[in-house]
């Protein structure tokens, strides 16, 4: 396999040996500043950008998604990919959830703590936890939104990362 990078301002590099390349040429692809990168299951790498969406890399190619497709932001900070094979992706105007048939988009609107999301997590009993900006963390379970906020004792109201251990205990920083 090869070490995957992401850049600032110059998209995503692999690393084969002791030469980095660029996976795909795409004109917004090879301009890209990443924030995270993502495999799923298929094999398939992702890159949350700031203003160009997301960018899917499979087998030499790219594909660009963007507003144009239902996210509702350009700016896309975090993804991740549950273990029912969903895909989450947290921009600066709320969630996307995409599945092999649904995308979804969840908001302030619904109960998200803020829209500014940063970080995406899932819990050990497949809740997801989102890291926001200003607005705490919020986690959704069985479809409802429920969110720690320095009311409920959190230290700050902004999340910038989540990392689940070996044991499957979440930590937010």
């Amino acid at each position: 396999g090869a070490l995957w990078v992401g850049s600032e301002g110059a998209g995503v590099f692999t690393l084969r040996g002791e030469k980095f390349q660029q996976p795909a040429v795409h004109s917004v692809a090879s301009t890209a500043q990443v924030y995270a990168l993502c495999r799923d299951r298929t094999g398939a790498m992702w890159a949350a950008t700031y203003g160009s969406g997301i960018i899917k890399y499979t087998d030499g190619a790219c594909e660009v998604y963007s507003t144009p497709h239902g996210f509702p932001s350009r700016v896309v900070r975090s993804v991740i990919e549950d273990r029912e094979g969903n895909l989450w992706f947290g921009t600066y105007d709320g969630i996307v959830s995409l599945s092999e048939t649904n995308i979804r988009t969840y908001t302030t609107a619904i109960g998200l703590a803020n829209n500014t999301v940063m970080a995406i997590g899932e819990g050990a009993r497949r809740d997801i936890w989102f890291g926001t900006y200003g607005g705490g963390v919020s986690q959704l379970s069985n479809e409802q939104l429920t969110t720690l906020d320095t009311n409920s004792g959190l230290p700050h109201n902004s999340i910038r990362a989540i990392l689940k251990d070996k044991r499957g205990q979440l930590w937010l920083g």
